[in-house]
């Protein structure tokens, strides 16, 4: 797989300035984990779990590397969304540091709040952030699918070379979604709804990279080095304060504090299944790219390796069916006997 050379840097950030500069309630470094494997995971709360190429351009202003992202949909990094035993927030704001969107555009930024067992109107299930070189927008879905509002922005500078300052807010009150590009309004708009004003939903994965769900989704081809999450709206102010919680001083202690060296490398994984889970199976949601008998478990492997888009393979002991996929997804699986998921180790390098 050839790395797409044009890189995107997005930072979401909330502030509050009134008076001062409240805290955010989460900040996630995304370039600090051993880039030789293609799942990265930490098991502390607000940690990430994430599949992604290789580091991308210095920060000099943070001090580290970005994440690089190619642009398939096996290149992301996904981050934990929790609030205690909180099942809703009103307001709220994202921040995210990226650089150059690729021409083709790509989702950057999807936030979606965990399934549940009672499907809300009013509760924002889905922000979807994606771009081209020229334009960003932003797609707001509810729990029953219905489209909340949307934000189209022309921003000339996203395929450029330097990093875009980026900016959700949401302010209950008024059902408003402002987005915001450093100091400057980029767009707004107000929520539809039928009396009670949305709140976005809780407990939740925020996948930087791409989308969480759907497969003709265009994935990002660009750069995104740390995101940062408040529970306020912010008002036009200095979108650097909030990149300063991105600086090593600033993370939560779960975080380490130098960068991960002597990585393995990638080739030594070639060839390598991870058995991700037992008596599993997709389900009919992910369409596999190829279905085939086959004998055992290792030549169902050597298919996979034989076909670049190949992620992931289930393999039946009990009828010797072979099914591949482009998705490890672990959302989308299925309790089925003698079936078990395999996942590669070097789909990320």
């Amino acid at each position: 797989m050839t790395p797409v050379n044009c890189c995107v840097s997005f930072l979401f950030t909330s502030l509050i300035f009134a008076p001062g500069h409240s805290s955010s309630i989460m900040t996630w470094p995304l370039a600090f984990a051993d880039p030789a494997y293609d799942i990265i995971k930490q098991t502390a709360e607000g940690g990430k779990v994430g599949c992604r190429k290789e580091l991308g351009d210095s920060n000099q202003y943070l001090g580290y590397s970005a994440i690089k992202f190619v642009g398939d949909r096996r290149s992301y990094v996904d981050l934990r969304v929790v609030s205690g035993s909180v099942s809703t927030l009103g307001d709220f704001a994202f921040v995210l540091t990226v650089k150059a969107c690729s021409t083709s555009g790509g989702t950057v930024f999807h936030y979606q709040q965990d399934a549940g067992p009672i499907v809300n109107p009013k509760v924002i299930r889905d922000i979807v952030l994606w771009c081209n070189t020229t334009h960003v927008i932003v797609d707001v879905v509810s729990g029953t699918g219905d489209s909340l509002g949307q934000i189209v922005s022309s921003v000339p500078d996203m395929g450029g070379d330097g990093w875009v300052n980026l900016a959700i807010a949401y302010d209950e009150s008024k059902s408003e979604l402002k987005l915001m590009k450093s100091q400057a309004d980029l767009g707004l708009v107000r929520l539809l709804d039928s009396g009670t004003n949305p709140r976005i939903g809780l407990p939740g994965t925020l996948r930087v990279g791409g989308r969480l769900n759907g497969t003709s989704s265009q994935a990002f081809a660009g750069q995104a080095i740390c995101c940062v999450m408040y529970d306020n709206k912010i008002p036009n102010g200095d979108v650097m304060t909030a990149v300063d919680e991105c600086k090593p001083g600033q993370w939560p202690s779960s975080y380490p504090s130098t960068p991960v060296s002597g990585s393995t490398s990638c080739e030594q994984f070639k060839g390598y299944f991870v058995l991700e889970s037992r008596n599993t199976a997709m389900g009919v949601a992910m369409v596999p790219l190829s279905t085939t008998s086959v004998m055992s478990r290792a030549m169902c492997a050597d298919k996979c390796l034989r076909l670049e888009q190949c992620a992931t393979f289930s393999f039946s002991t009990l009828d010797k069916v072979c099914k591949m996929y482009d998705d490890a997804n672990s959302e989308s699986r299925v309790s089925i006997m003698d079936t078990n998921v395999y996942t590669r180790r070097d789909i990320c390098c």
